[in-house]
Formats: structure tokens, C-alpha cells, sequence
């Protein structure tokens, strides 16, 4: 196993980790969203620390790609990363 594919198993590792992230984002936004009241309003509070669930969908959306991307085109990442094998070496 040499550097480059060595990269690549990172490169898809670290696309999984995003993948799963992606996830726990869903599921909190899910959680956020289901501790509305029964009329669908959502609880109000002052307190900053709370994220609304649109920021957790929309992180989520991210993280899904950006992670789907590297774990599916990892061959690209590591194509450009390495650049092209000249084959006169």
C-alpha cells in the first residue's frame, strides 16, 4: 500500500465521519423540532446558545454532500491532490 492510497483510505474516512455527522445533525434538528407544543409553535426563548432548526437542516445538507463527495470521488480528491502520473518517470 503506498502514499496515495494510503490518502485515499483517509480521504474516504474522513467522508464517512461528515456522512455520520450529517446525520446527527438530522437527528437533532428532528429533536429540536418535535419539542414544539401541539399548535407548532416553536418554544420562545432568549437564550443565543440555541441553534434554530434550519441552521441544523442546512448544516446537514452540507455535511451530507461534502461527505458523500469524498467518500464517492475520493480517486478525484487524490488525482488532484498527487496530480497527474507522468508515466516518462
Amino acid at each position: 500500500m503506498n502514499s496515495k492510497d494510503c490518502f485515499e483510505v483517509g480521504v474516504r474516512i474522513v467522508g464517512l465521519i461528515l456522512i455520520i455527522r450529517s446525520l446527527l445533525y438530522f437527528l437533532t434538528a428532528l429533536m429540536v423540532l418535535l419539542s414544539f407544543d401541539s399548535s407548532l409553535n416553536p418554544r420562545l426563548t432568549l437564550d443565543s446558545s440555541e441553534w434554530p432548526t434550519f441552521d441544523y437542516v442546512i448544516f446537514g445538507i452540507l455535511s451530507l454532500a461534502l461527505g458523500l463527495f469524498l467518500f464517492r470521488k475520493a480517486r478525484l480528491v487524490v488525482r488532484w491532490a498527487y496530480g497527474k502520473e507522468n508515466p516518462d518517470a
